[in-house]
């Protein structure tokens, strides 16, 4: 039985991999940290700058591993670089020093956007080559040595709150939009996410590692997937090839061996996972 602590667990990422995991009862105890607002009966409320009281956390908890499910995004990282640099590069090295120094396997979500786009099927051994804030501050925040997983992605997937994420926005569309044909994706939802964890854990990887179906596709066909299988006959996407980028990832590891699903499945599970859960997925849910 393994204690996990998962830190950011109402985010995007964060709350699926906490429920995820806390499902898998024989094998997890899994304790978690929030920012403002609690997600369960196991949530701890912190201000991660508060080191003192992160360090508290840990030491009370004691946890077999920890999960780093915070950052800051994109869109807002240029508007306070010192908070973008603290959460997205010191922070997780300081985990994997704790990790380190208490023998705690830590696993950190990264992106393909440390990378341009200018080139597309970066591996692991590809430059990082992106200059923006957001690129450099989780470029120099992936974490390597012993007991750390860095699982570098791009991901997609439902949220607890009115979020800037692709699938939340489109869910809350209506009418015609565009769908880019000419910028590639070779990402994963939040579910699938949670289970590469689940198996990563149980087979105590170490390294960064690229995770990806192992094809790409244009946000235009992952647009229409998406209105596939949530019947949003009410969308209109409309092809624009304005926009030229490949972000697109593969992975030259080959001691993991989950099989990621094609992207047709996981839209589904995802559409699943939210049905199961409509109590949590309220905002997509609108009163007739």
């Amino acid at each position: 039985m393994k204690k996990v602590l998962v830190f950011g667990a109402t985010g995007m990422a964060g709350h699926m991999v906490t429920m995820y995991l806390s499902n898998i009862k024989d094998k997890y105890i899994v304790f978690n940290v929030c920012h403002k607002n609690k997600l369960n009966e196991n949530s701890i409320l912190c201000d991660i700058s508060d080191i003192d009281a992160v360090n508290e956390i840990i030491q009370n908890i004691n946890p077999n591993v920890i999960i780093n499910c915070i950052g800051v995004l994109n869109k807002v990282a240029e508007k306070d670089i010192k908070n973008t640099v603290y959460v997205n590069t010191f922070f997780p090295k300081f985990l994997a020093r704790v990790g380190e120094m208490k023998n705690i396997k830590i696993v950190h979500l990264s992106t393909d956007c440390v990378f341009t786009g200018l080139k597309g099927d970066y591996d692991e051994k590809d430059f990082k080559d992106e200059e923006g804030i957001y690129g450099l501050s989780k470029n120099l925040g992936e974490i390597e040595g012993e007991n750390c997983l860095t699982i570098r992605t791009s991901i997609i997937g439902p949220e607890l709150k009115n979020g800037s994420g692709l699938f939340n926005w489109f869910m809350n569309q209506k009418g015609t939009i565009r769908g880019f044909t000419n910028v590639f994706w070779s990402g994963i939802t939040t579910l699938e996410l949670s289970k590469v964890i689940d198996k990563a854990l149980d087979m105590n990887i170490e390294g960064t590692y690229n995770i990806t179906p192992g094809y790409k596709i244009s946000k235009y066909d992952l647009l229409n997937i998406i209105k596939n299988e949530f019947k949003r006959d009410d969308i209109v996407i409309e092809k624009d090839n304005t926009v030229i980028c490949d972000k697109s990832l593969v992975t030259i590891k080959e001691n993991f061996n989950y099989k990621v699903n094609s992207y047709e499945i996981m839209i589904n599970e995802i559409n699943r996972w939210i049905q199961e859960n409509r109590n949590l997925y309220k905002l997509y849910f609108k009163e007739k």
